[in-house]
């Protein structure tokens, strides 16, 4: 790290206190939620909204010719079947909320998670 930049995150931290312990809040609300999701299923309106993100986020992953044509190509290196994004499509659908909490509790560690900033080493 440059000089210049250890200099911008003090001046950061000192002149801009507020914004900076804005974002520590923001990151230990992040984390937070992240342990509600393991100890709580979402709410039908959060599945809802993922599922639909979801599902709508498969047709623009193949909206162009070469984008079609890399997705068959993929498909067939990785062994999947050419019909993959439909398939996915009825596994979001079929999703439920336990499916979800049982997801997080099994594959995500917020304590692991770490925090990967710009700025001078802490003292």
């Amino acid at each position: 790290m440059s000089v210049f930049d250890a200099l911008r995150y003090r001046l950061r931290a000192l002149f801009h206190r507020a914004a900076w312990e804005r974002d520590l809040d923001d990151e230990l609300r992040f984390h937070g939620e992240l342990e509600e999701m393991q100890r709580a299923p979402p709410s039908a309106d959060e599945m809802r909204r993922a599922k639909a993100l979801l599902l709508r986020s498969i047709p623009l992953d193949e909206a162009s010719v070469d984008a079609i044509a890399y997705g068959l190509i993929d498909r067939v290196r990785l062994d999947l079947p050419l019909d993959e994004p439909t398939r996915a499509a009825r596994r979001y659908l079929a999703l439920g909320a336990g499916d979800v909490e049982a997801a997080f509790a099994k594959w995500l560690r917020p304590k692991d998670l770490v925090r990967v900033s710009l700025g001078p080493t802490p003292q």
